[in-house]
């Protein structure tokens, strides 16, 4: 019986790696909804994302290193840079940035191959930062400007702060959070439309940042962080994010509205250099989102992937938009057998479909 191509792709990445097997079981799935689509062999990856741009597979290695996985799992090697403490892309452009735990750094990794020193100095004394995030355009809040980049810097010996800057202009970095004793360890950074997040090490977990640089942890009154290494925005909502706690082996859904915090998978190895390693990447034209986790301790890279919920799946009467008509037109004949409001197909009207309707409201179809 032949092999499945993807089991074809792991082998021969383990072999490659000098990896006799695997000597751990892969994390377990516990949300509904998502299927693991990859599994890559990397020797301690640090916040492994895919770049849009060409839909690559990018990893640092705390090891040294930032890496190119190709859709056979072979690597390239983009820049040698040392001790790694975070990765990110620029969505717009494909340029990565690589931040430099020590003696600390950020440098720029163009795609046309070139790499240059983007952040050298942050302030006197010691500078580690880590996890980055780029500020969405749709970003509400008064933290910082739309566009903006952050990065935490965790003070292995000195300030644990948080940092602004620009992808577009090197050297023009400013504080937003300096040290005032709240931090233990921030790892990790992300923002959605209205929230920024840090993720530290501390039992609170995750911090809001205020306006005024303040820091106010996030109340989840129902679940202990123990040592949160990695955050990320959620794209397919509004309130969630995702969390990495390495001290539990946990990926988290937390929903900041409410503070409610659901298990997604669980099972991966607990290590004490897990920064960055969840990220997310949604492409709406082909309706499928990824979920790319990194654990540093099993030297393993994860890719899950979700179907996108078509919004205007939710236009049941058919005039471009989903609107008030379309629920109108499901609570009308909700419970019955009909095709008129029946939003799914199912040749039914119900609260799946009345759920569609709520999810794609406000959608422009046309």
């Amino acid at each position: 019986m032949p092999m499945p191509k993807n089991a074809v792709s792991v082998l021969s990445a383990a072999i490659a790696s000098g990896a006799a097997g695997f000597a751990h079981s892969a994390p377990v799935l516990v949300e509904d909804g998502w299927s693991l689509e990859r599994v890559v062999v990397f020797t301690q990856p640090i916040s492994p994302l895919i770049n849009p741009v060409d839909g690559l597979l990018y990893a640092g290695s705390r090891n040294g290193g930032v890496f190119r996985i190709l859709t056979d799992d072979s690597t390239e090697l983009l820049s040698n840079i040392g001790d790694v403490g975070g990765l990110m892309v620029d969505p717009a452009t494909g340029n990565l940035f690589a931040s430099n735990d020590f003696p600390g750094f950020i440098e720029r990794i163009g795609t046309d191959g070139t790499v240059e020193n983007w952040v050298t100095g942050f302030h006197s004394g010691d500078d580690d930062p880590t996890g980055m995030c780029i500020v969405p355009d749709s970003y509400t809040g008064d933290v910082v400007t739309p566009g903006t980049a952050l990065v935490a810097d965790r003070g292995f010996s000195g300030p644990d702060e948080v940092w602004a800057w620009s992808v577009e202009t090197a050297q023009d970095e400013f504080a937003v959070h300096t040290d005032d004793g709240t931090l233990v360890d921030p790892f990790d950074i992300a923002a959605n439309d209205t929230t920024v997040l840090v993720a530290d090490a501390s039992s609170a977990g995750l911090f809001i940042v205020n306006a005024d640089g303040s820091l106010t942890p996030l109340d989840t009154p129902d679940h202990d962080f123990v040592e949160v290494h990695a955050v990320v925005a959620d794209p397919l909502s509004e309130t969630d994010f995702f969390a990495l706690d390495a001290g539990s082996g946990e990926v988290l859904r937390v929903n900041t509205d409410t503070g409610a915090v659901s298990v997604l998978l669980t099972g991966l190895t607990p290590g004490v250099t897990e920064w960055g390693n969840v990220n997310v990447s949604a492409d709406f034209d082909k309706g499928i989102a990824r979920l790319i986790v990194g654990n540093r301790e099993d030297g393993e890279i994860y890719v899950y992937s979700t179907n996108i919920p078509d919004p205007c799946a939710a236009d049941v009467t058919g005039d471009d938009a989903v609107d008030l008509a379309d629920l109108n037109l499901v609570l009308a004949n909700f419970g019955l057998d009909t095709s008129d409001g029946d939003a799914d197909g199912d040749g039914q009207v119900n609260l799946v479909d009345l759920n569609l309707v709520l999810a794609g409201f406000g959608a422009d179809c046309g």
